[in-house]
């Protein structure tokens, strides 16, 4: 089986794997991020604090399984899924010896537990393991594409892409580099031609993200990029007494305070954590 249908090997060992992961990990742990992404899930209400997209892509989850489940069976297959296109695609092209090194990454503990643990904390890692698949994904089928699959391993790729573009403010980063690849090699040829190729996919991502987690979700703006500011200045005046924010009144510190201030995430009042 394994010299006369490599391909079938390889997929039958990532599906073992795939499904030791969610054994493992099943289904992941909750914490107050997910909790509050979970209820806009539930809710189809959003806010900014976390791209809106990857709420909505759990929210649509949701239909399948509930909780967690969804979305951890999502990442595990994009994860063991590319792995397997990619161990495929090294195994007809360099043997097995290859083949053999994109499972042993896949196995290496940092991304088998980060993928496993999807759910450990949204803010930090929920976001992160599903672009990250997302992205291997799409280089998997853009490596296929270069090896005389169809185009439309092209098309499939450019849409992972630009969805995880969208799932974290600064995946662009990630994601331009890919973009470029999916591109025509024509189109990067020349340097003027690179420059202008590498400004539209630069474009073309950022109006996907905004036109993901704006003009589609329309969320409720929650200025998050005030809001280790504001939780650090609440903790002060909650513990520390009558300190408050420069300019405001003691009555408006208070009600800040009281806003978004929470001693189980400060850590300082464990008395009154529970």
């Amino acid at each position: 089986m394994i010299e006369r249908r490599p391909g079938l090997f390889i997929a039958a060992l990532c599906f073992v794997l795939a499904f030791l992961q969610l054994v493992a990990f099943r289904w992941g742990v909750i914490t107050p991020d997910s909790v509050v992404q979970y209820g806009q899930a539930i809710s189809g209400h959003y806010d900014d604090w976390h791209p809106p997209v990857t709420a909505w892509i759990w929210r649509q989850l949701l239909h399948v399984a509930p909780g967690g489940a969804a979305f951890l069976l999502l990442d595990v297959a994009l994860y063991w899924g590319a792995t397997g296109l990619i161990s495929a695609l090294l195994q007809r092209r360099h043997g097995w010896g290859a083949a053999a090194l994109p499972i042993l990454f896949a196995l290496a503990p940092i991304p088998f537990g980060q993928v496993g643990a999807i759910l450990r904390q949204v803010g930090a890692i929920l976001k992160d393991p599903l672009m990250a698949c997302l992205l291997v994904m799409a280089a998997a089928l853009l490596a296929w594409r270069e090896d005389g699959a169809g185009r439309w391993t092209a098309w499939l790729a450019l849409a992972l892409i630009l969805l995880a573009g969208s799932i974290r403010i600064n995946a662009l980063f990630a994601a331009l580099p890919l973009l470029l690849l999916a591109a025509p090699p024509s189109w990067l040829r020349r340097p003027t031609m690179g420059v202008a190729t590498a400004t539209g996919a630069l474009l073309l991502l950022v109006t996907a993200s905004w036109t993901l987690n704006e003009a589609m979700l329309r969320p409720h703006h929650s200025r998050p990029i005030l809001s280790l500011v504001n939780f650090a200045l609440a903790g002060i005046v909650a513990q520390g007494g009558p300190s408050g924010y420069p300019g405001l009144d003691p009555a408006h510190v208070r009600a800040v305070t009281r806003h978004c201030y929470d001693p189980r995430l400060y850590g300082a009042d464990r008395s009154s954590a529970g």
